[in-house]
């Protein structure tokens, strides 16, 4: 439970986010799991991780609002504009403050 907190707090870094013991529990309780590890690495080598292709991101046909943290430690907020920039109906809203976890920091706003 303590590498999920220190992990958690390395990405939300100063953000408004306060970890309760539950929520460390929540985030923590998959780990018992001898499958958990395996599967996490599974999942880590099955993501496509190379940039979107300028020509998948044209072919969006529906308007694109992406929200992002400015203190984001995972993906630099650059990366977000340099995407957006290439969608044909794109808006990009940064979230003063937030991190990577903009769902878990901003729940209401990202709602």
């Amino acid at each position: 439970q303590l590498a999920v907190a220190a992990t958690f707090r390395l990405i939300w870094g100063a953000g408004p986010v306060t970890l309760t013991r539950e929520d460390i529990a929540q985030y923590s309780a998959p780990t018992q799991f001898a499958e958990y590890a395996p599967a996490l690495r599974h999942l880590v080598h099955a993501f496509e991780w190379l940039p979107h292709a300028d020509e998948q991101l044209l072919r969006m046909r529906c308007p694109v609002l992406v929200l992002f943290g400015t203190r984001d430690r995972v993906v630099l907020p650059r990366r977000a504009e340099e995407l957006v920039r290439r969608e044909p109906d794109g808006r990009l809203e940064l979230v003063p403050g937030a991190g990577h976890m903009l769902q878990e920091e901003q729940a209401d706003r990202v709602n």
